[in-house]
């Protein structure tokens, strides 16, 4: 098994918060596509045949506008469901498998890494004047190799294999992140 490579720990790391955001978003799409098909499927019994009488809806092609759009829908539905469940299930693994290698790391390698990575971009020189406010004295240089060990240390403790991180991207990319 092929686990990341240091540029592609980076890549998953300064997309954290991005990612995080985006597994809410379709969590949230999941569910609302799971109610709206809940009211789709009383208008697709309505079309096929009587709801709540027993009788069992035709076989074969139907015939009128609204049950075709009604089957053509929950078809659509369905594979729109699954795909969904697909991209979460991966999306939240991978977030999953990232808080696990970000909480492996040392206080000071999770500051340099947050306060590089996240938010704002920062030049080393302004990573060091933030800790230097912390009361954390250390050089660029100090900081840059605090950050290198970080980096190699999540990659050990997050486990993501290459596989894991292209479907992640590809998620990503199919979102517009």
């Amino acid at each position: 098994m092929d686990y990341i490579r240091y540029h592609e720990a980076e890549k998953l790391i300064r997309l954290y918060p991005l990612m995080q955001s985006t597994l809410e978003s379709l969590q949230l799409n999941l569910e609302l596509l799971n109610q709206q098909e809940a009211l789709d499927e009383d208008i697709y019994a309505l079309c096929m045949g009587k709801h709540g009488e027993g009788i069992i809806p035709p076989k074969g092609t139907v015939t009128d506008i609204t049950g075709n759009v009604a089957v053509a829908f929950r078809r659509v539905s369905k594979v729109q469901t699954k795909e969904l469940a697909r991209d979460i299930l991966l999306l939240s693994g991978a977030v999953n498998n990232i808080r696990i290698g970000l909480n492996s790391l040392f206080g000071i390698q999770r500051q340099v890494i947050e306060l590089y990575y996240w938010g704002e971009p920062k030049t080393w020189t302004e990573v060091v004047m933030a800790l230097n406010e912390q009361g954390k004295y250390i050089s660029v240089s100090q900081v840059k190799r605090i950050r290198e060990q970080g980096i190699n240390r999540f990659i050990k403790a997050a486990k993501i294999t290459v596989e894991t991180y292209n479907e992640v991207m590809e998620i990503m990319e199919e979102r517009d992140c």
